[in-house]
Order: C-alpha cells, then structure tokens, then sequence
C-alpha cells in the first residue's frame, strides 16, 4: 500500500510525504520522500509476480518539481529513490510494469514529454528520453507491452490538441 501523508506543523508549514507499507502482521511503514518537499500525483503499478513501482512528484514551495521513481522485487523492499528530471508542477508522472518486471515511467518537462526505463528489478533506469519537441504535451501515459516494448501517449497542441504516440 502506498499513499501521501500530509499535514500542517505547529508553525502552520504544509508537508507531504509518500509513505509505503506491506499488507500484514509485521508491517513497517516506510518514507520515500522527505518531509521537506511536497509530494503528489503518486502512481503505483505491479506485475502478477509482484514486482511494483511508484512514482510521484515532489516540488519545492516555489513549485521546483522532479519526477521520482521508487522500485521493488516480487519479495524485496521499496530500493533508493531515483529522481528521473524535472516535472512541471501541473502534470502528474505516468508509470507501467511490465510482465516481467520491467519499468517505464513518463512525465512532462517543459511541455516536452520524457520518458525513462528499468529492464528489470535491481537494475538503473536508463538515461530519459525526449519523445517530442513540442512543448504543448500534456496528459502522458504510459504501458508496458507482453514482449517489454514501451507504448506512450499524450495531447499535443492548444487550439486543436492532437493524440500522439510513440513506441520504443
């Protein structure tokens, strides 16, 4: 289980947090993110074996955002947080697992979208990569294919927004 804890200190200072957890007896509620940044638009996906990955947003209060990505094995833990680029603050990151563990994970910087994957758990996600030079993208989502190949979608354009996708 994964969520965003929120709450307001004695000085009235906002703070969200991602926090995860284990469904059972002996279940250890674990911070992904710190205290210190503001954490939203978290997303959380799996395979059948187990595999599962979150990704959120995490920004400053001058709204300085970076897509985050956090991963775990079918009977592992959650392992170190990797920050994926910058995310502009009114788009939330997309994430898919696939069949076998791999991860894609998707966001918008600048308009542009980008996306960046993990072949399988245990493994660094590979360098991101710009799927188009418009800067009117919005919307991105993101699967993983039976085979590992990646599938991205987004809007593109303003006045009359298009569909656009890619295959990697």
């Amino acid at each position: 289980v994964a969520w965003v804890e929120s709450w307001y200190d004695k000085a009235g200072a906002y703070h969200s947090q991602v926090q995860a957890t284990d469904i059972g007896p002996h279940a250890v509620t674990r911070s992904l993110s710190p205290a210190n940044r503001l954490a939203s638009g978290l997303t959380f996906a799996g395979d059948a074996p187990g595999d599962q990955a979150l990704t959120w947003e995490s920004c400053t209060t001058d709204d300085t955002c970076q897509a985050q990505v956090a991963v775990r094995g079918a009977s592992g833990q959650f392992g170190p947080v990797r920050t994926l680029g910058t995310i502009d603050a009114d788009q939330s990151p997309a994430l898919s697992v696939g069949p076998h563990g791999q991860v894609l994970a998707g966001w918008i910087a600048g308009g542009q979208p980008f996306v960046a994957a993990q072949s399988n758990p245990g493994r660094g996600f590979g360098a991101p990569a710009k799927l188009s030079t418009s800067t009117y993208a919005a919307d991105l989502t993101v699967a993983v294919g039976p085979h590992g190949q990646g599938l991205a979608a987004w809007s593109q354009g303003t006045l009359n927004p298009s569909v656009v996708g890619a295959v990697n």
